[in-house]
């Protein structure tokens, strides 16, 4: 097996569209779809790479914290969360 060179990047800090969900593993390919919505809804477009954050895993449930990044800050948006990147 290769070695595979490893780099630090540092990133600035992006404006992001997040959800936080408790799941069941069967719903994951569901969450960033509908992030995706939430984003279009607001008028916006995605403008990077979607990211998820799994905090804890219970059975079959996943706790997680899924966006994508965004263009602008968005406003308030009902059960979302506005966040940011990195």
């Amino acid at each position: 097996m290769e070695a595979t060179d490893i780099e630090i990047v540092e990133l600035a800090e992006q404006p992001a569209m997040v959800v936080r969900r408790k799941v069941e593993v069967e719903q994951l390919g569901d969450i960033l779809p509908r992030v995706s919505g939430y984003v279009i809804q607001a008028g916006q477009q995605p403008a990077g790479m979607p990211f998820a954050r799994y905090f804890d895993m219970d059975g079959g449930t996943v706790n997680l914290a899924a966006g994508l990044p965004v263009s602008a800050a968005l406003g308030p948006y009902v059960r979302n969360k506005l966040a940011s990147t990195p």
